[in-house]
């Protein structure tokens, strides 16, 4: 799976999302929690080293992603989504980004540039 960081993180993924997310995006960290994306470390999304776990050290990097703009999160997630060497070992389609785009939110959103 090339590309692809994985870490069995668990509970300690959510408690690592909290301190950048805060309990703000309980449901984010909820969903990392007890989702598929729990064996998935902070630089499996943002990027950064996996070998340095201090989030903050992880800004040093300039593979670091940082927190995406709430309109470019669904490009955000399609980086992973839409990559047939990550999906395909589990199985997922890789069009996620291209339907969503034509759904309602997908047409607000890259149509008028409406993130709600």
């Amino acid at each position: 799976m090339a590309g692809a960081v994985l870490l069995p993180l668990g509970r300690a993924a959510a408690s690592s999302c909290v301190s950048c997310h805060g309990e703000s995006d309980s449901v984010l960290v909820e969903s990392v929690q007890s989702g598929v994306h729990a064996t998935v470390g902070c630089h499996g999304c943002h990027g950064g080293n996996p070998n340095v776990p201090d989030e903050a050290a992880m800004t040093d990097d300039p593979s670091f992603k940082g927190k995406p703009e709430r309109k470019d999160i669904p490009e955000f997630c399609g980086g992973c989504h839409s990559d047939v060497r990550k999906m395909n070992p589990f199985g997922l389609r890789t069009d996620q980004l291209a339907q969503y785009k034509t759904s309602k939110h997908g047409e607000m959103l890259f149509g008028k540039g409406d993130p709600n």
